[in-house]
């Protein structure tokens, strides 16, 4: 067996033993993934939404950046579609050429046109009548300048009910594993290249609906992956299908680590990826201007469960890999002066309720986390705060990465949450390695 094939069952044993998820890690682990795969398919077919705005236009259902109304569109509509093929997989029904068509019609959503090219070079328009399979050719000039040429349109319907037979033979009777299938699936659908658009999508949609049918989490091919991606499927065209195999199974292995963080109750964002953070730090500064909305408890507490206390989420989750250095480690949250173990959780009640039951436009929250006692030679202390202001027209949270402002009206992002918590734990932890050198020399 392919090395890197060994790899990814002995990665899924582990998942499988791995402790199962609550149903809001579940629901976050999914919720990641389809962000994911969202963002990174249409992003690969050139949609230009930023990550940030997908998660905005996916979880929130608002808008944002001056983009074509069609991407917007078809960000949502691959939401639909996604949604729909991982339900025929679960459903274990064998995929008809129905199913298929379906799922480019859910992707493309009514007839459109789209800029073409003549058989002797001119340019010209097409119409593309989602779910119908093509009525002319669709073939394709390489960077060569060579032509490459796709299934017919005569024979793309024997072509397709060829492939759907052969598929629906593979699953019943498998000879290929998974991951193999959905590769070999992924590139016989595109030699066949049997819609006028969105076949790349669909393919990707086919090698999921494979994938979640044998117990795989989702399958992001990342657009950063492009190029490798396009070399991979040259190479199948050449006959040589092992890369585009490997590749297949790399990617599935992001998703798999993904899902075993969640089961160690890990965060699952990903500060180090500088293309979204750039993303976000250009449609922030350079997009229209967010709403202004004047603080009111009602603004007040729908920021708050909305932003905030998935903040707190992360950084409880950050300072909980410093505890055990600790005898105790109390957290303090303000208004209330309780002090409660950082595990507990109560903390986190009493300031949900204490922003439910303000009636004021300003409120004020603190969340002091304390390390009492090192568990070395010396005994010393250290802290981390994080403080919230709700004042009237912005929230302003005082992190140790430096004061951050949001209105009412914006939203504070995974990557954001990640890296404020991540900044918090870099300075308890610079307070604790002070420490430490003139302990050792004691």
């Amino acid at each position: 067996m392919n090395p890197v094939l060994s790899r990814i069952d002995e990665r899924m044993a582990e998942l499988r033993e791995a402790p199962s998820l609550d149903a809001e890690q579940e629901q976050r682990l999914q919720q990641k993934l389809r962000l994911e795969l969202n963002y990174n398919s249409n992003h690969i077919e050139g949609n230009t939404l930023t990550y940030g705005e997908t998660e905005l236009l996916l979880v929130k259902g608002k808008t944002h950046g001056s983009h074509p109304m069609r991407e917007f569109e078809e960000m949502k509509a691959h939401d639909v579609a996604l949604l729909h093929a991982l339900d025929l997989a679960d459903q274990g029904l064998p995929l008809a050429e129905t199913d298929i068509r379906g799922l480019n019609k859910l992707l493309l959503k009514e007839p459109f046109w789209k800029p073409a090219v003549t058989a002797t070079g001119e340019a010209t328009q097409k119409q593309v009548f989602p779910g119908e399979y093509k009525s002319s050719p669709n073939n394709v000039r390489t960077s060569t300048g060579a032509v490459f040429f796709f299934a017919s349109p005569t024979d793309t319907p024997p072509k397709m009910a060829d492939f759907v037979e052969w598929l629906n033979r593979e699953l019943s009777a498998p000879t290929l594993h998974p991951v193999e299938l959905a590769a070999v699936a992924h590139h016989r659908f595109v030699l066949i290249h049997p819609f006028d658009d969105g076949n790349g999508r669909v393919a990707r949609l086919i090698a999921n609906y494979i994938l979640r049918r044998a117990g795989f989490p989702l399958l992001v091919v990342k657009s950063a992956e492009k190029t490798a991606y396009f070399a991979a499927l040259g190479a199948a065209d050449a006959g040589d299908v092992a890369e585009l195999v490997t590749f297949i199974a790399h990617q599935l292995e992001w998703s798999i680590e993904l899902s075993l963080k969640a089961a160690r109750g890990e965060s699952l964002e990903e500060v180090s990826d500088i293309e979204k953070e750039v993303a976000l730090f250009v449609r922030e500064r350079l997009s229209g201007q967010p709403e202004v909305v004047k603080a009111t408890p009602e603004a007040i507490r729908a920021f708050y469960f909305e932003n905030i206390e998935p903040l707190l989420e992360s950084y409880a989750q950050k300072m909980r890999s410093l505890s055990e250095l600790f005898t105790e480690t109390l957290v303090t949250a303000s208004p209330d002066s309780t002090s409660s173990p950082l595990g507990d959780g109560s903390w986190k009640g009493r300031l949900a309720n204490a922003v439910r039951a303000s009636s004021s436009a300003e409120l004020h929250l603190s969340v002091t986390v304390l390390f009492r006692a090192y568990k070395g030679k010396s005994r010393f202390d250290v802290s981390s705060q994080l403080m919230v202001q709700f004042v009237e027209f912005e929230v302003r949270i005082h992190a140790a990465s430096g004061l951050i402002s949001k209105l009412y009206s914006e939203m504070l992002l995974g990557p954001e949450r990640e890296a404020i918590s991540a900044a918090q734990l870099k300075a308890v932890f610079t307070q604790v390695k002070s420490h430490v050198p003139a302990e050792a020399s004691a």
